[in-house]
């Protein structure tokens, strides 16, 4: 649905309807939304499109009565192009705590870059353990100056550079050749570019297929997109590969590694460390997730912040984390196998850090994320490049 009124100069107004788009649909947020049973349990709201102008579209929603004990709210914004054929793509998210949404009003705020010929909506889902519920809900969007600074994201590995990408999630089939954010797949394994890393990187030295993968993509990542050409040093954290660090020395890089405790992430960002090692002074950070952090996505994801910290500017971190395919980790026989994040929990902490301004090469996970799954305990790597500011 998309509405009649446009946006077409600064300073336009237009209300939004907040459940316009799904109209029948029940939000997750109680007292919400139509009667019956939305596709996705943790919908929340989904306005209609507004057609703009050139400039900066911000939607400014307004909860009335908003109370919650918990859960997280993960607002985004669709862009649609009003040509035939056309397919949505998603150009900005943020996400909001409810419970400080709720001491705060109920009044949250998200904008992205707008352009002529384009509907845009404001959707949003709520995840975790919520009870939540809302009297009321009203959004407006509104037209405003263009930002110069801004940065479209998510990020996306292409043949020599890196370059904005439409979406964050991309259902086509990953490249070890060309690595973006991915899973490991056996048709990696059999591509040239891998078989070109066995020595360098003295892969024969495991049989394990999921290490052998991780130690390769993460040089994969530094090697095809030059990211060692430029860098004065890398951290890496929780790990003392050797074969990596010869790889990096070769490379004329210096190699820090810094060990945190496993059950204190902030030690990561730790200021009070020798020179070379402190936190901020690192071009790049690489780590395999230990499986004691994995054994939740949110503690996963306060560690990816926490090394962050060890970074510069616009600095880069690869990471691998332990992975499983499947909805639920655990051996087929319901016991629980912790350490391993779901497919759901990877693309929390994606768009977790997206929301935080960091840029995330997009998500290349070709059949992977479609379906029932194989448990087995695999590897998922993720390429982060930390906010400029």
């Amino acid at each position: 649905m998309i509405e009649e009124k446009t946006l077409q100069q600064e300073g336009d107004q237009v209300p939004a309807p907040p459940f316009a788009f799904w109209p029948e649909f029940r939000s997750r947020i109680v007292g919400l939304g139509g009667h019956e049973d939305a596709l996705d349990p943790d919908y929340a709201f989904h306005s209609t499109y507004v057609r703009s102008g050139d400039g900066e579209v911000a939607f400014e929603g307004r909860f009335t009565g908003l109370a919650g004990t918990g859960g997280t709210m993960i607002v985004r914004i669709n862009e649609f192009p009003l040509y035939p054929n056309g397919k949505a793509r998603q150009v900005a998210v943020k996400q909001f705590q409810v419970r400080d949404l709720a001491i705060e009003g109920g009044r949250f705020e998200i904008d992205a870059e707008a352009r002529q010929g384009f509907a845009y909506a404001v959707w949003c889902n709520l995840y975790g353990e919520a009870n939540v519920r809302a009297d009321g809900l009203d959004i407006v969007a509104e037209l405003r100056p263009a930002n110069p600074d801004r940065w479209r994201q998510p990020i996306s590995a292409g043949h020599d550079r890196i370059r904005s990408a439409a979406m964050l999630v991309a259902r086509v089939e990953p490249s070890f050749a060309a690595p973006a954010s991915q899973p490991l797949t056996p048709a990696q394994f059999t591509e040239p570019a891998f078989a070109a890393l066995e020595e360098p990187l003295a892969l024969h030295e495991t049989a394990d297929p999921v290490a052998r993968w991780s130690r390769a993509y993460v040089a994969q990542v530094w090697q095809h997109y030059g990211l060692l050409k430029d860098a004065a040093s890398v951290a890496g954290l929780d790990t003392e590969d050797a074969a990596l660090t010869r790889f990096i020395e070769n490379n004329g890089v210096r190699m820090f590694p810094v060990i945190a405790s496993s059950t204190d992430p902030e030690s990561l960002g730790d200021s009070s460390q020798p020179s070379g090692h402190e936190a901020g002074a690192n071009d790049i950070a690489y780590s395999f997730i230990p499986a004691a952090t994995a054994r939740l996505w949110s503690l996963t994801l306060r560690y990816m912040d926490h090394a962050l910290m060890r970074l510069k500017p616009g600095g880069w971190g690869v990471f691998v984390l332990p992975f499983v395919a499947g909805d639920d980790p655990d051996d087929g026989t319901g016991r629980d196998r912790p350490g391993l994040l779901t497919r759901h929990d990877i693309e929390r902490i994606a768009l977790v850090m997206i929301s935080r301004g960091h840029q995330v090469a997009q998500m290349r996970v070709g059949k992977t994320f479609q379906g029932p799954m194989d448990n087995a305990p695999s590897a998922f790597g993720m390429t982060v490049r930390k906010r400029s500011d």
